[in-house]
């Protein structure tokens, strides 16, 4: 995916890759006037079937505001990476790039948090106190023989009504959710080579 930017109409438009800063502290300007506008910008790189889960909830693109009280933390690690880009000190870009990792678990969570709102879906069902307990504990323990009782004993809920709520949290019944997630779980063990500790060939 490409990005352009324009500071006012009928500027010239940049691609933003040309502004990538070469190092720490020597950050690319573009425009004359009007206010400076810093951008923090970062890239991450994903296995596509882990990540299937999460991202099949998430937009292709949103937007943060970081004018909400929730997220303070969020402006925060943006204020740490941006001293630490202009300081250009010993260790910098180190330090930048994990905070470039808790940038992105932090906007991730903000992004749930307003997503599992609106949606039918796993985050959508984690904002219901009651179907979270059950859900952490089906995650734990994929391989339990599971029933819809006992998931429905776990979430304090009577059967009937847990797997209503849980039907209209995520889309699926509680044991159907379950299979997926399951199947998930192959698909990602499967992408993952043997683990061996012979030297030689190793067979799984």
């Amino acid at each position: 995916m490409r990005f352009t930017l324009q500071d006012t109409t009928g500027s010239e438009v940049v691609d933003c890759d040309g502004l990538v800063s070469p190092a720490p502290g020597n950050a690319a300007r573009v425009g004359v006037d009007g206010e400076l506008t810093q951008i923090v910008s970062s890239r991450f790189a994903f296995d596509a079937v882990a990540a299937e889960p999460l991202f099949t909830l998430l937009p292709p693109l949103f937007r943060l505001n970081l004018d909400q009280t929730s997220s303070h933390l969020l402006r925060t690690t943006f204020d740490l990476i941006a001293r630490e880009s202009a300081a250009g000190g010993l260790g910098g870009g180190f330090i930048m790039s994990r905070l470039s990792d808790v940038l992105f678990v932090q906007a991730l969570r903000t992004c749930c948090a307003d997503v599992g709102g609106g949606t039918i879906g796993w985050i959508a069902a984690l904002r219901d106190p009651r179907l979270a307990v059950a859900m952490r504990e089906l995650h734990a323990d994929l391989a339990h023989p599971w029933t819809v009782d006992e998931l429905a004993r776990k979430a304090g809920m009577s059967r009937s009504a847990f797997a209503a709520s849980f039907k209209e949290k995520t889309g699926d019944t509680p044991l159907g959710y379950l299979t997926s997630w399951r199947m998930y779980r192959v698909k990602v063990l499967l992408r993952r080579p043997p683990e061996c500790g012979h030297r030689g060939s190793c067979r799984d």
